[in-house]
């Protein structure tokens, strides 16, 4: 049944809806009428990954064998000795590895990529391999290297890319050919090489001109990284709510491609907003009356399997069994769904049969495997826990959309000061499509110091056709109230 699980998950039907209308960008990624991801990327936690950065090594520590990095963004970078070019080329030719004192040092100028997002306090890691990403391929300035995407099962087609590589590609630099290149002409394919060739020798310009510590190259905006990170042959169907974002799809992709252009926002008109809310509360119930919690530390993610409600018509034994089954399963999907990394630590109910507690370790891995992120299961331990660890690219949904809880002091998590104003972003484009005049909104002090110190007045105030009027509400202890809503004299007379 688990065989035919996975079989099922790569063939279903899959749509995409775009919620790129404003400020914050969204994304969820729909499998056979569930959402199976979310993306989400506000102004201020805009991801760095793949953006390249010329700066200056700080420090150098051959304890654990990095350097850090100043790259400008006030948080310095962590450069590991195993992402240094010239260690690498170092390292091929000699068996004994050198400390990496022999190829850094304080001052040294260096031009890097950011391959992980920091966390916290820590700041983003870092790689000297750097990569120029394009819908087809991935080149490679610096590294001879030629390979073709293992999605790509075709022998021949696969030939073929990996001869054009040879013959294309010059002395140092390489290619990583996508699954997006099957069917393509090479000379179609080559236009893009020749494209990423002139982004890096853009770079290098840029490189010699500028002040350093300096951004020298921006990543792609939010929609393109997702379709180089979702394969686009896989997505039967798009939504997207921007005209202009509708036409750009529509001339990259095709006719898979719809625009949605209803009153209310996107994401509420395709029940994805109680989906979301869903996906940032810490308890899960299971379809059987079981439930399972999600506690987010500064180390790891914590994991508990309660059976709940949910009895069975059996022994404990088998209620234990049936209920871990059904979490191992969805475990596996809010972890994608939630975009949770790191290390994560799993209490299934107690299992002393080992038999058993295989099968719940299949079903798990069952599910990630569908999942794009490396997930890693590691097995019990003598207490009975399962560690599993997953690779972190991103923040969660949790750093990207909540904050700690003030009243409580910082023992809970609620929605950011942010979240609510691209919340109420949307709320008021909605109006645009109404009679509605003008807008009267309460708002709590801690939104009302961020839309004020970010200068975010500016931007309620470019929402055309509508004046919105933002007061502080002072019985309000976070997020808004609209107040009132109506023509211009209505609303002024009730500032009154």
């Amino acid at each position: 049944m688990l065989a035919n699980e996975a079989k099922w998950g790569c063939n279903q039907l899959r749509k995409l809806v775009l919620n790129v209308q404003t400020s914050e960008k969204r994304m969820a990624l729909i499998e056979d009428g569930r959402v199976v991801e979310f993306r989400i990327e506000q102004p201020s936690t805009r991801e760095s990954v793949g953006d390249i950065f010329v700066g200056r090594i700080t420090d150098v520590l051959p304890g654990i064998q990095a350097a850090f990095v100043d790259i400008g963004t006030g948080k310095s970078g962590y450069l590991h000795r195993d992402q240094l070019l010239s260690y690498k080329r170092n390292h091929q030719n000699q068996k004994q590895s050198k400390s990496i004192s022999s190829f850094a040092h304080q001052g040294q100028e260096v031009l890097v990529q950011v391959v992980k997002e920091g966390v916290g306090d820590k700041g983003p890691k870092l790689t000297e391999v750097i990569e120029i990403p394009g819908a087809m391929l991935v080149y490679l300035p610096l590294d001879r290297s030629i390979s073709v995407s293992r999605k790509l099962k075709d022998e021949a087609e696969r030939e073929k890319w990996k001869q054009f590589g040879e013959q294309e590609c010059q002395q140092e630099d390489g290619v990583i050919f996508r699954t997006a290149c099957e069917g393509k002409t090479q000379e179609i394919v080559l236009a893009e090489l020749n494209k990423q060739r002139d982004i890096y020798k853009t770079i290098l310009k840029q490189q010699k001109l500028t002040n350093k510590p300096a951004l020298l190259y921006q990543a792609e905006t939010f929609v393109q990284k997702l379709l180089q990170e979702i394969s686009v042959d896989s997505i039967d169907e798009i939504i997207v709510d921007d005209f202009e974002m509708y036409q750009y799809l529509r001339k990259t992709i095709g006719g898979k491609v719809e625009r949605y252009s209803g009153k209310e926002n996107v994401f509420q008109s395709h029940q994805l907003e109680i989906e979301l809310e869903k996906a940032l509360n810490k308890v899960v119930t299971l379809a059987n009356g079981a439930y399972i919690v999600i506690e987010k530390t500064e180390a790891c993610t914590i994991i508990d399997v309660n059976s709940g409600k949910f009895q069975g018509k059996a022994s404990q034994k088998e209620t234990a069994f049936i209920t871990n089954i059904e979490a191992a399963k969805e475990i596996a999907r809010q972890l994608r769904l939630r975009d949770i990394g790191g290390m994560i630590l799993i209490d299934f109910i107690d299992m002393k049969n080992p038999s058993e507690r295989e099968k719940v370790i299949s079903a798990f891995k069952t599910i990630a495997k569908l999942d794009q992120n490396q997930t890693t299961v590691y097995g019990f331990t003598r207490l009975g826990i399962v560690e599993v660890t997953r690779k972190r690219t991103r923040h969660s949904l949790q750093e990207i959309l909540l904050s700690d809880c003030s009243p409580c002091e910082s023992t809970g998590r609620v929605l950011s000061a942010s979240s609510y104003f691209y919340r109420l972003e949307r709320e008021l484009i909605e109006f645009l499509r109404s009679d509605a005049e003008a807008v009267w909104v309460e708002v709590s002090s801690e939104l009302k110091k961020f839309i004020d110190e970010e200068n975010k007045h500016v931007l309620l105030e470019e929402i055309s056709q509508l004046s919105v009027h933002v007061t502080e509400g002072i019985n309000l202890e976070q997020g808004y109230l609209i107040r009132h809503i109506g023509s211009k004299a209505e609303v002024k007379s009730r500032l009154l």
